[in-house]
């Protein structure tokens, strides 16, 4: 299904120690006439490239919590993103970033982004790096949905038996 015809909602990637243990991704898509909210939960693990995509985030969560950047950079315990939330309306795309950091007592501080538009009369507006960075994590939680996952893409038979020709 065309990506352009659905629109990510939410994404939710669990770590521990470092190494994704728990990916969710939830999108909206055409059924009839209505939207479909669809949930797909799932312990396979991603390509590097969702998790990167999501890590991108962080020093523009840090911006708009207006938090030290060095939280992002900190070797012993560095603020990382665990999730963000997508809203889609008339005005365009609104988004909350979810990031969690271990403080020096070794608790956990979980903190989100006030909720940002793309584009506000009325408060905060995401950046263009930033509704980019957005952007690319939509992108990869709907191909993680299409089966573009770290063991390889599950429905292209040609990639399944090496071969890099899908015809056969």
């Amino acid at each position: 299904m065309p990506h352009e015809t659905r629109e990510v909602t939410k994404v939710k990637i669990k770590l521990v120690k470092g190494q994704v243990s728990f990916v969710r991704v939830e999108f909206r898509q055409p059924h009839g006439e209505d939207m479909m909210q669809v949930v797909v939960e799932s312990t396979d693990a991603p390509k590097a490239s969702l998790p990167a995509a999501l890590q991108s985030l962080g020093p523009h969560a840090l911006d708009l919590c207006e938090l030290p950047r060095e939280w992002g950079a900190d070797a012993d315990s560095p603020a990382h993103v665990g999730g963000m939330s997508v809203r889609h309306d008339d005005t365009g795309v609104g988004v909350v970033i979810s990031c969690v950091k271990t403080l020096a007592s070794g608790a956990a501080m979980s903190f989100n982004t006030p909720f940002v538009r793309e584009a506000n009369e009325h408060g905060p507006e995401l950046s263009g790096d930033e509704l980019r960075a957005v952007e690319r994590v939509m992108a990869e939680a709907l191909a993680y949905v299409d089966g573009k996952r770290a063991q390889g893409d599950l429905f292209n038979k040609a990639e399944a038996r090496g071969t890099n020709d899908a015809r056969r």
